[in-house]
């Protein structure tokens, strides 16, 4: 895992922080990174052999006329963002808490390839 690689969990989130605030992002940082691009989020956290960015929109129950732009708005800058990535994702449909949360999952080897996507797909 990353400690025997010699990077401890926060050495990464530091570098990560670093970048998004070169790229002035909007995020937040605990035991993940949390990237806010609209109405869609990224999430940067560890996995076993590497890392997982999950990009989530929300998919509503019901749905008014008036809120299908934003939702396809939501839609649209996922795609995007997986897009400029150029990894393909894997899917997930999440509805443990309540409302439905459509997340697409980019799995990266190492911290110099997640910091080369993410600039990829924030810029």
């Amino acid at each position: 895992m990353l400690e025997e690689e010699g990077l401890v969990s926060s050495e990464w989130i530091e570098s990560v922080k670093s970048l998004l605030k070169g790229l002035g992002a909007r995020f937040e940082a605990e035991e993940s990174v949390r990237i806010h691009i609209g109405d869609a989020v990224a999430e940067v956290m560890e996995r076993e052999g590497g890392f997982a960015v999950s990009i989530s929109v929300e998919v509503p129950k019901t749905l008014a006329l008036g809120e299908v732009d934003r939702y396809a708005d939501a839609y649209r800058e996922m795609l995007r963002l997986i897009a400029r990535a150029g990894l393909e994702p894997g899917y997930e449909l999440d509805t443990s808490i309540g409302y439905a949360f459509l997340r697409a999952v980019l799995t990266v080897k190492d911290l110099e390839e997640l910091l080369s996507i993410l600039k990829k797909m924030l810029s």
